[in-house]
């Protein structure tokens, strides 16, 4: 199910919910209880399962930022 952030019209607050596609649920915020929430426009994160063979961390041997571990398959950053 894809997850849907929403902004509260009376405090602002930004609230994730699950949701089917095609739900036509109301939400209410779980802040103040308002029921106008609206859908706010959000990226979605993509991450890689593994460096390429060609990268520049797997080639040099050098490490992750993240994590410190080489060619980073700990982390998947």
């Amino acid at each position: 199910m894809p997850l849907y952030e929403y902004v509260c019209q009376r405090c602002e607050e930004v609230t994730e919910f699950l949701e089917k596609p095609g739900d036509t649920a109301r939400h209410t915020c779980p802040a103040c209880n308002c029921k106008k929430m609206t859908k706010a426009f959000s990226a979605f994160a993509a991450r890689a399962t593994a460096p390429s063979a060609g990268s520049a961390a797997a080639s040099s041997g050098s490490s992750c930022r993240s994590c410190g571990a080489t060619s980073c398959g700990t982390c998947r950053r």
